[in-house]
This record gives C-alpha cells, sequence and structure tokens, in this order.
C-alpha cells in the first residue's frame, strides 16, 4: 500500500495520474499598446498555438484550460528596440493542456519585424496585419499564412508544414526537414528547400 501511494502521488506530481487529471482555465491577457512603437517583436513560444491577427491595439491572450499547477503563463520584456513576449514558457513542468490557443493581435501600423520561436504549437498569421519581415522557426508545428502582407518570409521547420496563400511580391528562404512548402503566390524569388517533404 505505502509503494502504491508513492506512485500514485509521482503520477499526481507529474500530471499523468490515471485516476486524477486536474486542469484550471486560463484566461490570460497583456495589453501591450505602449510598447507598440518598437519595431522588433520576438514571441517565444511552446505547446501553445500561435495566431497572429490586426487590430486596434498592441495585445495577446492566452485562452484554454491546462494542468492546475501552472499559471502566469504569459509574460514580456523590452529592450531600446525590440520586444520579447513568452507564452507558456515553463516547458519543465511537464503541463498537459485542453485547447490551450494564444492570439496575438498586432496595431494597424506596418510592423517592421516578427520573429516567433515555436516548439511544438503551430503558428498562423492572417487577417490583414503588414510586416515588414517575418522569421518563423518550429519543429513539430505547422506555419499557415493567409490573407495578409509579408515583404520578406524566412522559415524553419523540422516536420512542421508551410502553407501560404493570398499575397504577392514575396521573398522567401524556407527551409524544413520533412515538412511540405506549398505557396500559393502571385510573385515569388528566393529559397524553398525540403530534405524530404513536398513543395508545391
Amino acid at each position: 500500500q505505502d509503494l502504491a501511494k508513492l506512485v500514485q502521488s509521482n503520477l499526481e506530481e507529474i500530471n499523468i495520474s490515471p485516476v486524477t487529471q486536474e486542469y484550471s482555465a486560463i484566461q490570460e491577457t497583456l495589453s501591450l499598446t505602449e510598447q507598440a512603437d518598437k519595431p522588433h517583436i520576438v514571441i517565444r513560444n511552446t505547446f501553445p498555438d500561435v495566431t497572429i491577427t490586426e487590430g486596434d491595439e498592441f495585445k495577446v491572450e492566452l485562452l484554454g484550460e491546462v494542468s492546475s499547477k501552472l499559471d502566469h503563463l504569459l509574460s514580456w520584456s523590452a529592450d531600446l528596440d525590440t520586444i520579447y513576449i513568452n507564452i507558456a514558457s515553463v516547458f519543465n513542468e511537464n503541463p498537459s493542456s485542453t485547447g490551450l490557443k494564444a492570439l496575438v493581435t498586432l496595431p494597424h501600423a506596418l510592423v517592421d519585424n516578427v520573429t516567433i520561436e515555436s516548439v511544438s504549437g503551430d503558428v498562423t498569421i492572417s487577417n490583414g496585419p503588414v510586416i515588414n519581415h517575418s522569421q518563423i522557426q518550429t519543429k513539430s508545428g505547422n506555419v499557415t499564412i493567409e490573407d495578409t502582407q509579408i515583404y520578406s518570409l524566412a522559415t524553419t521547420t523540422v516536420s512542421g508544414n508551410l502553407e501560404a496563400t493570398s499575397f504577392d511580391n514575396l521573398v522567401v528562404d524556407c527551409v524544413s526537414v520533412s515538412g511540405d512548402l506549398n505557396l500559393a503566390i502571385d510573385s515569388l524569388s528566393g529559397r524553398l528547400k525540403s530534405e524530404s517533404g513536398r513543395i508545391s
């Protein structure tokens, strides 16, 4: 009985208990309106899916359910010309989640440079933001870009796929190990490379 209690306690500690799985609703918001004039935005993400869109103010929202031991999953810092946004960066806690998604809203004005680093979460840029240069790095997350304008795009993925549609005059440097690269672009220049994925 003592051994069973010890095993159960250890399983609960790493949140893989076969008996109980505690979740709590996450609804965190960062308002970054005063930082909107930073020319470089760096977003660091682990497992949530991230969507970047356009709106009236610069803010980050995190919604969904996550293991109850985790909270304060959004943070940010800034220096002279860069704002850093951290989304669920407490990765060593071995969290589990249900429907955890982050929404990053950028202001209407052109954003000079956006860098996104994601481990397993998908990255989507859609519905209007105008970005001069975007760099996206993922391991297993997919990258989707639609209904927006990016003038220069650099992506690096391991197994994630890239889908890009509905804009033109794009300069690319997109590299993947096993992911597919699918682009429907009127005017395209640069480099597309995938070791074993398809390119279309």
